[in-house]
């Protein structure tokens, strides 16, 4: 074929044939069968395909869809006849990898260390990776980051299910904030109630005493 045509087979007569190149595509003359698109491109079936979004080429363009690339920290996500990159959870880490061979979230790697205000918790949702990754602390609370699995409220709360909970009415933290429930302390001549999911400190009657003690077991 001359410049700019590529040879592709006509299906009604099972012979070869040159096809102009699609618009902005070019070829050298010869017996290429394939034509050379722009930037973050594949020529496929006669014309110029995009990468997937964030993907690259190695050596642009690219000249078939396996060499687009998703970036590291992401995963190859296939949907009908649609390929995407799909960036893992914060902190998780993965290799670049090519298009055209479908992956999930498992593929990433689990983050060992987060930044500060960040803390490790487990990705379990529904398509998650089962692997941990690295969330923001809640509004008004802090953490040095690192592997931590909390972070650090204020006065009388602790840290649990990724909030902030308020320790029992009239309860104290020893060295505030209580890094968890059980460190919840129900003051003198009190004793620990559960009613379903809530506890309290309930009084003992007058002129009954007791020594304070910590929330987490019903009394």
């Amino acid at each position: 074929c001359e410049a700019d045509h590529y040879l592709t087979e006509d299906a009604d007569s099972g012979k070869n044939y040159c096809e102009a190149c699609p618009a902005g595509s070019t070829s050298s003359d010869g017996s290429s069968t394939t034509c050379t698109c722009g930037g973050t491109q594949y020529f496929e079936d006669g014309e110029c395909k995009a990468c997937p979004s964030t993907s690259t080429c190695p050596s642009p363009p690219c000249s078939a869809l396996t060499e687009c690339t998703c970036p590291a920290n992401h995963y190859v996500e296939k949907s009908g006849n649609s390929w995407s990159c799909t960036a893992c959870k914060t902190g998780q880490t993965k290799a670049a990898s090519n298009v055209g061979t479908a992956q999930d979230a498992t593929t990433c790697n689990a983050a060992t260390s987060c930044e500060a205000n960040h803390y490790l918790t487990l990705d379990d949702g529904n398509g998650g990776s089962n692997k941990n990754y690295c969330k923001v602390c809640p509004a008004g609370t802090t953490s040095d980051g690192g592997s931590s699995t909390t972070c650090t409220c204020g006065g009388t709360q602790y840290f649990e299910d990724g909030e902030c909970k308020a320790c029992p009415s009239t309860s104290t933290c020893p060295s505030p904030p209580c890094s968890a429930l059980t460190e919840c302390t129900c003051p003198a001549n009190h004793y620990v109630e559960k009613s379903g999911n809530s506890w309290s400190c309930t009084a003992c009657k007058t002129g009954q005493t007791k020594a304070a003690s910590n929330v987490g077991t019903a009394q």
